[in-house]
């Protein structure tokens, strides 16, 4: 943030389109400020450092607020990508309740990685365990979780090389950071699943039919229905899944959730009727996949009538049980 008016302005101009506009909501002026009162207090300048400003609810929070006005103002489908601040969900929750026309996602890994796995992988878990032994935080993620105020899970997939992130560990304020995080997302939120915290029919919701619906692409994608594409995924939820370095696919070959234990896989994945992947082995043709452009929905008149959101009911006719 910092700079509202050019917001403003584009919010203005996406909201004419009918398309959403998604938006990784984050203060940097105050990011900034808070980085140089701490390096000038005598904190050390390394990853501890940064993660704990990086995290810090405010930087989020603040951002979110002025988000929620802007589209106030100009009626645009606003979509906030890495909702994990407590602050952050309990603004979301209320502009919802106003009949704002907002959406959020959270990444699994902000709520899954952990001081002791910061302490075990160094860079490769950055940030970190701040959020995951922060109670506040915690609980209102699971809340928002179960109750709508997310609509998707997401990954913020960041395949940095561990080269890369030799940089980041020289100086977190310039070097990149992040993890890849596909090939194991689905095996964490199934394991969220095994142990209660979830509802299966919800993490379906979350995962597949509200994307699908945020894109305006539901029931084409994100169901099993007659006329739908048939994209399938079959999954064992009492498989045990080990992540390895050497098993992953991306080609920055490395996984932050290496030495897990995690319950729950996929066997075999369809897209539109072809196996592509079958008992992790990857089965498809380069060039199968296609592009997918978002299907315009009518605008919301800034400051008119209500949006009605995503249906984040769960439906029972995108999941199968055999």
């Amino acid at each position: 943030m910092g700079e509202s008016d050019r917001m403003f302005e584009a919010f203005q101009s996406i909201a004419r389109t009918g398309l959403h506009c998604s938006v990784h909501p984050y203060n940097q002026p105050l990011m900034d400020l808070l980085s140089r009162e701490a390096l000038a207090a005598g904190k050390p300048h390394n990853v501890r450092t940064f993660a704990g400003i990086y995290t810090a609810d405010i930087v989020w929070r603040s951002a979110v607020a002025q988000l929620l006005e802007l589209q106030r103002e100009t009626g645009v489908r606003l979509h906030l990508l890495h909702s994990h601040a407590a602050g952050s969900l309990r603004l979301i929750r209320r502009a919802k309740r106003r009949g704002q026309c907002v959406t959020a996602a959270v990444d699994p890994k902000y709520y899954h990685l952990t001081k002791q796995d910061a302490e075990r992988q160094g860079p490769r878990a950055a940030p970190a365990g701040y959020i995951v032994e922060d109670k506040d935080r915690m609980d209102e993620i699971w809340r928002s979780l179960n109750d709508g105020t997310i609509d998707l899970i997401d990954s913020d997939h960041a395949p940095h090389t561990l080269e890369d992130l030799e940089r980041f560990t020289e100086d977190p304020w310039t070097g990149p950071f992040g993890s890849p995080q596909y090939e194991y997302l689905l095996s964490l939120v199934l394991t969220d699943v095994h142990e209660g915290k979830l509802p299966l029919e919800t993490a379906l919701t979350l995962l597949s039919e509200n994307p699908a619906r945020l894109i305006g692409r539901y029931p084409q994608k994100g169901a099993i229905q007659v006329g739908s594409d048939a994209d399938l995924v079959l999954v064992d939820l009492d498989a045990e899944v080990h992540p390895r370095d050497e098993d992953t696919y991306t080609k920055s070959g490395w996984t932050p959730y290496v030495g897990r234990v995690l319950r729950g896989a996929p066997v075999l994945t369809m897209l539109r009727g072809t196996v592509i992947a079958k008992d992790r082995v990857v089965t498809g043709s380069p060039g199968y996949g296609r592009y997918l452009p978002g299907v315009p929905q009518e605008p919301v008149p800034a400051r008119g009538r209500s949006y009605p959101g995503l249906d984040v009911r769960p439906r029972r006719d995108a999941l199968v049980h055999f």
